[in-house]
């Protein structure tokens, strides 16, 4: 879903659902694709199966806009914890 807004407090799942419409991808092993996920609602299958592994290249962009707006990352710092993420970004 598309032009979402996060609250963490109230993030309406639900509502955005329901809402809709709701654009399902499913990128093939091996794909590559870029997502603007400060704007659009997204999620991550669990893997199934013992010898399953998912491997993540994550690159961040940003407009001068995005620059200028205070930005927040608990949710990527829970996902991906300091001692198993490396960052380029200064300070």
């Amino acid at each position: 879903m598309r032009d979402t807004s996060w609250d963490k407090e109230n993030p309406r799942i639900a509502e955005y659902l329901e809402r809709g419409p709701i654009e399902r991808r499913h990128p093939a092993t091996g794909s590559v694709y870029l997502l603007k996920a400060d704007t659009a609602m997204h999620r991550v299958a669990p893997l199934t199966g013992a010898d399953a592994k998912r491997v993540i290249l994550c690159y961040s962009y940003a407009t001068l806009a995005d620059l200028e707006r205070e930005v927040t990352h608990e949710t990527m710092e829970e996902l991906y914890p300091e001692d198993h993420a490396t960052s380029s970004m200064p300070g």
